[in-house]
């Protein structure tokens, strides 16, 4: 049979079609788009199954395209993540249970001993202690990895306090009225009001070389941090030293930024 002829699959007979050509090979171009197409799918279902979009999503991006960074600190038995800028920061520590219990039975009045007795919070300062050295040499460390500046860096750690230590009355946390914390009190229970994630960020701080004070206000408890190169804010100025205003008890404050309801107060340099 030629390759003009055709047979009859109901009668049987062969028949030749006048001008008829053999059809095209398609086999080769169906061999071609076929694993093409396989390459393709294949490759997105890898992806897909370890995570490559998830990843990128949960990285987020800078603000100017690229991927968010992640730098890590420090070694210990404790650690705390957080996001600053858009990266995420991570920094480990220890903290034993007799460096808790030390501050936990300190013989000291945990709040005012009397009216104005704003010098009692410099009692609370414990740049001292082990933990805070630690814990400032690592955002000493994330400053050197990320490339911070020194304004940066004071963000950098109000911005560990601010989310790293949920915001709680201290009837909440200590079952009394008022209680002012230890920096450990508070790293150890993971919470505190206004004075005890004030007292740590200044603690932590102190150890970073930074001139620091407490700013105390009729309900409020907030840290100064001297600087000189921050463009604009809420500063209070003692002895030449400008003290920038920072909220320690939530997100999105920095330095210089100030609640519009707060209003005189009484600068406690450390």
């Amino acid at each position: 049979m030629g390759p003009n002829d055709q047979f009859c699959n109901r009668c049987g007979a062969i028949s030749t079609i006048p001008g008829s050509q053999p059809a095209p090979p398609v086999k080769k171009k169906a061999r071609l788009i076929g694993p093409v197409i396989f390459a393709v799918l294949m490759v997105i279902v890898i992806l897909v199954a370890l995570g490559v979009p998830q990843r990128m999503q949960d990285e987020g991006s800078d603000g100017n395209g690229l991927l968010a960074k992640s730098y890590t600190a420090g070694s210990g038995n404790w650690t705390k993540s957080w996001k600053f800028d858009g990266d995420t920061y991570t920094i480990k520590f220890n903290l034993t249970s007799s460096d808790y219990e030390y501050y936990l039975n300190y013989q000291i009045v945990h709040h005012y001993r009397y009216e104005n007795d704003y010098a009692h919070g410099l009692d609370f300062i414990t740049g001292d202690s082990s933990v805070i050295i630690d814990i400032a040499a690592s955002i000493n460390y994330l400053k050197a990895q990320a490339g911070l500046n020194d304004v940066q860096t004071a963000n950098l750690a109000l911005s560990f306090v601010q989310t790293s230590f949920h915001y709680a009355y201290d009837n909440v946390t200590y079952g009394v009225e008022d209680y002012w914390a230890f920096p450990l009190e508070t790293l150890h229970n993971g919470q505190g009001d206004c004075e005890d994630k004030s007292f740590l960020y200044t603690s932590i701080m102190v150890d970073l070389g930074y001139d620091t004070a407490l700013l105390f206000f009729d309900d409020h408890v907030a840290v100064g941090i001297g600087a000189d190169s921050v463009p604009s804010g809420t500063c209070y100025n003692v002895s030449g030293v400008k003290y920038y205003y920072c909220e320690t008890t939530s997100l999105g404050w920095t330095m210089g930024e100030i609640p519009q309801d707060r209003g005189e107060s009484h600068v406690i340099v450390v």
